[in-house]
């Protein structure tokens, strides 16, 4: 789901939509937990019954793209990959455990263009208020 991934990096960049791409992106982050290299495609999209209403995996560093990124054309591929690197770092959700160490990156604030400029509900739940 590269196109997918590249597509939330534009809502973030061009919306400001880092709530919404972070929604969307957990769903890929969900299917790569359960995705196991060991087995083929066929037998990981029958072992997890969700792909199939949202497919894809989140980005990992450590796989080589190279042969899903043959067909982009050379010019794009840097933004392409630099894509890919800021939807992980910005839409994986941080699991909060007491035993980690806080890292500097873990603490860095959202900029302002990313965080939710309007909220566009034709009105506020009751519990909200």
């Amino acid at each position: 789901q590269i196109g997918n991934i590249v597509w939330l990096y534009n809502t973030i960049l061009v919306y400001g939509m880092l709530d919404f791409a972070k929604d969307r992106y957990g769903t890929l982050t969900g299917n790569s937990k359960r995705w196991d290299v060991n087995k083929t495609w066929k037998e990981n999209v029958f072992a997890n019954p969700g792909f199939n209403w949202m497919p894809g995996c989140a980005y990992d560093d450590s796989y080589d793209y190279t042969a899903e990124l043959k067909d982009v054309p050379e010019q794009n591929l840097p933004r392409v990959l630099e894509a890919m690197e800021f939807v992980q770092k910005w839409c994986v959700a941080r699991e909060a455990n007491s035993n980690d160490e806080k890292k500097e990156e873990d603490t860095v604030t959202v900029p302002l263009e990313y965080q939710t400029a309007y909220d566009m509900r034709p009105w506020t739940a009751f519990p909200e208020r």
